[in-house]
């Protein structure tokens, strides 16, 4: 059995339980494995870290159908699960002592106002430096999908959100 902490925005609720694998634990938060993206919360120099999954289009979704939570600098819809990780990157236990103070939203205009003062990262969509689409706008899973073709079909390698690495290699 492996401990996580699920987020539940909706009641403002976090707390931790075990399971014996991610899947479990996502399944216990109401999300889908197949349906959900990965992040890092945070991650120490020894190469140890918190990571986050969520509902993949959560932010894309129109702004009043979630329930939104922030942790530092980024905002997050929906349902959670939090995880642990060592430095090879395999899941860990993580205790709730361990996560960063959450911050609650009452609902979609409050944390776009927080994002307005600068309290949050903005939630965007772009390449190359272009901004495609930005929340709560509608459109983004729109947008997220032509980045992804303009992504595809430029040869430079990409970063998204500045923790995930995209490397195009030619083709052998």
């Amino acid at each position: 059995m492996t401990q996580f902490v699920l987020i539940e925005p909706k009641t403002k609720r976090a707390w931790e339980a075990s399971y014996p694998d991610l899947s479990a634990a996502l399944q216990a938060a109401g999300l889908r494995v197949g349906a959900v993206d990965h992040g890092t919360v945070w991650r120490h120099r020894n190469g140890r870290g918190i990571a986050v999954c969520v509902y993949e289009f959560g932010m894309f979704d129109p702004p009043d159908a979630h329930h939104y939570f922030s942790m530092a600098t980024r905002l997050y819809a929906g349902g959670a699960v939090l995880y642990g990780f060592n430095a090879k990157g395999a899941t860990v236990d993580l205790e709730f002592y361990q996560v960063p103070p959450i911050k609650w939203y009452a609902n979609a205009r409050a944390a776009e106002t927080a994002m307005a003062r600068g309290k949050l990262d903005p939630v965007r969509v772009g390449v190359a430096g272009e901004e495609l689409w930005r929340w709560p706008q509608p459109g983004g899973k729109e947008a997220a999908e032509e980045a992804a073709r303009r992504m595809a079909a430029d040869p430079r390698d990409v970063t998204v959100d500045g923790d995930t690495h995209i490397i195009k290699r030619p083709a052998q």
